[in-house]
């Protein structure tokens, strides 16, 4: 089956509502133009959502997860420059994509259309002051340890375009994490640097999960013009095929 298939006006859920029951008003049927002989093994199934004015645009009618999140815990050094509230703690990591076998996906906030380079490696025993590195940036320091080694991976600074975030932008760097034993419980500390401002973002310690997931779906989320999109390892649909 190739074609639009039209939503249910499911009522909404949350803490003081019970889950919305698979009933004849609250389920999708797509029925397949043409039948297919399935054996098993990988089976894709592409859903792609469109706009409604006033509504939400992302539909997930049921979930399963497996809760195997990883960390961001002590801030390592406070951060400097005009974003980030009181705190300066304009940088920050998705947990729950600190998985093995997962795409780590870290943020910050910075100067609309500017260069931010995300900085990983071990926190400084103590922070060094940008300005014995050569940088004019008064207040401003290095929480992470040079001795050690630090990689660097750049972003842009995308712009909000939503105008009551106007002055606001959003870089995103994404680190693929191995499926691998060995990465479980590792601890890393990341800091931004925003080129614009010559300015540090906080520099936070992060740990990924002690596990890799065994959900055996995934879910890649993505936008129907663009060529990729972001795998999600411990999130998949809800689906039932039934077969005649």
């Amino acid at each position: 089956f190739q074609g639009t298939v039209q939503l249910p006006a499911s009522p909404a859920t949350g803490p003081a509502q019970t889950p919305v029951a698979w009933t004849a008003n609250n389920i999708v049927r797509i029925v397949f133009d043409t039948p297919f002989v399935y054996t098993g093994g990988t089976l894709c199934i592409d859903v792609t959502g469109a706009p409604i004015a006033g509504q939400k645009t992302w539909w997930m009618a049921d979930a399963v997860e497996e809760v195997i999140a990883g960390m961001q815990s002590v801030e390592v050094s406070t951060g400097c420059g005009i974003y980030g509230g009181p705190q300066r703690q304009w940088s920050e990591v998705h947990q729950r994509s600190l998985v093995p076998g997962g795409v780590g996906i870290f943020r910050a906030q910075g100067t609309p259309s500017g260069l931010g380079f995300a900085m990983f490696g071990v926190p400084a025993v103590t922070p060094i002051p940008l300005g014995m590195l050569g940088f004019p940036s008064p207040g401003c320091t290095l929480g992470l340890d040079l001795a050690g080694g630090i990689t660097m991976l750049t972003a842009m600074f995308e712009p909000e375009v939503h105008p009551l975030l106007s002055g606001r932008a959003t870089a995103e760097v994404l680190l693929p994490i191995p499926a691998s034993g060995m990465m479980f419980g590792l601890q890393m500390a990341t800091q931004w640097f925003d080129l614009a401002q010559l300015a540090t973002s906080n520099t936070f310690h992060w740990t990924i999960g002690g596990a890799v997931p065994n959900l055996d779906m995934a879910l890649i989320e993505g936008n129907s013009q663009g060529v990729r999109g972001n795998v999600t390892n411990y999130l998949a649909h809800v689906l039932r095929l039934q077969v005649r």
